[in-house]
């Protein structure tokens, strides 16, 4: 990952902020960090049940571990990455060691499960043709972006919600539910459902998504299943070098602008952008959310709306941050520490909500809705991202399983 910086993302793309200032000492520091961290995840995660530990292994591979890169090839300052790295060790602790939330189950979750699915899929599809879904259809991925212009265009605060929560839960739940019960034939109705979705709308995760759950359910039969973290290291070093030797090779940055700068690097760099930006300002303190009727919002713009007008001097952007930059932007190092308190509860309520279903399974429904936290901001991942929407439908879905699980205890 330093290498495909150095060689490629700082040559490059210097111009969008991706600056080299090397400080060595802090190179070390950096991989004694990154090794806490990894340690204290396989000791305390690995040997684990728990569907909860794909959120946090997604936030270390994805931006824990470039956010220790820059710590050291931009110099970056200590306090930050200091900050989230104590929180990172809380929200493992929680997970580990705090006993489960209690929670009620439904008994008529079965009914509900079947009513919830089939309502809003009636809904989402039903308002995506009815506002000419149908003329926007495009399978060809270059020409993605007039067909997501036309579909902002319908401007449907209804979909903007509902939308997400069909396509990375709903969707998914089915499918994997399907395939766990080798029900194919369902699972493939709604695969083209999903394909037909992305059609009508091109957001490329839709397409994404079923890869990713596909992957989850055919390594969940491998030896490897109880070694979640060093894959999902080694599937992330295997696609960097790959682009890297693409660079090499044929001199193509194209692979290296999307999964290299893009996934690894472009999050990372703004958690500092909005460090540095913050640190010696007044906070936002959530009063450009829901909470706003409990401070006042000084700046009478969003935080995204701020920095992309200070900072970057553009009207029509939007450098969204993530998790621990949202944090920081609200209350400081102490938002960062409050922000994973609440982070890790939730985590202890999905392992819970999910305690009937298998691990993987309910792991395939969290791994997209989860990738929000390393984008997007904490409360707009829970709602907007549906990580709120699909924690209840991984409740309601526990009631598919009991029958299996009576099953298992009786013939034991």
């Amino acid at each position: 990952m330093e290498y495909s910086y150095t060689a490629i993302i700082h040559p490059i793309f210097a111009y969008e902020g991706f600056i080299l200032y090397e400080s060595f000492p802090k190179m070390f520091e950096s991989y004694i960090l990154a090794s806490i961290i990894f340690l204290t995840a396989i000791s305390l995660l690995e040997h684990k049940k728990a569907p909860s530990k794909i959120v946090i292994y997604l936030m270390i591979v994805l931006l824990y571990i470039p956010l220790t890169a820059l710590f050291w090839l931009q110099n970056q300052p200590r306090p930050f990455i200091y900050a989230i790295t104590v929180s990172l060790l809380m929200i493992m602790l929680i997970v580990s060691l705090f006993s489960k939330i209690r929670l009620v189950q439904l008994e008529e979750g079965r009914s509900v499960t079947f009513f919830i699915i089939g309502g809003m899929s009636l809904i989402v599809y039903g308002l995506l043709i009815a506002q000419g879904g149908l003329g926007r259809i495009n399978l060809n991925l270059m020409e993605i972006y007039q067909v997501r212009e036309a579909y902002a265009s319908t401007n449907n605060q209804v979909l903007a919600y509902l939308l997400p929560w069909q396509a990375h839960v709903i969707n998914m739940l089915v499918i994997a539910v399907a395939m766990y019960k080798r029900k194919y034939k369902l699972a493939g109705l709604f695969i083209v459902l999903q394909v037909f979705l992305f059609s009508m709308t091109n957001f490329k995760s839709f397409l994404f998504a079923p890869l990713v759950l596909i992957g989850f359910q055919l390594f969940e039969k491998t030896k490897l299943k109880d070694n979640l973290l060093f894959v999902i290291s080694f599937g992330s070093s295997l696609l960097l070098s790959i682009c890297l030797l693409v660079y090499h090779f044929f001199g193509s940055f194209y692979l290296a602008s999307i999964f290299v700068r893009r996934l690894f690097f472009v999050p990372s760099n703004l958690h500092y952008v909005y460090y540095h930006f913050f640190e010696p300002i007044e906070k936002y303190k959530l009063s450009h959310s829901f909470l706003s009727f409990i401070n006042d919002n000084i700046y009478q713009m969003t935080p995204v709306q701020l920095v992309a007008l200070a900072y970057y001097n553009k009207e029509n952007f939007a450098p969204n941050v993530g998790f621990f930059g949202d944090a920081y932007l609200n209350f400081g190092v102490l938002g960062i520490l409050g922000f994973s308190l609440l982070l890790g509860l939730l985590l202890k309520l999905i392992d819970t909500a999910s305690v009937s279903l298998p691990p993987f399974l309910a792991m395939s429904i969290l791994v997209i809705p989860s990738m929000s936290l390393i984008n997007a901001a904490f409360f707009t991942s829970l709602l907007t991202h549906g990580i709120l929407f699909a924690i209840l439908m991984l409740w309601l879905a526990n009631s598919l399983f009991i029958n299996e699980i009576n099953t298992i205890g009786s013939k034991r």
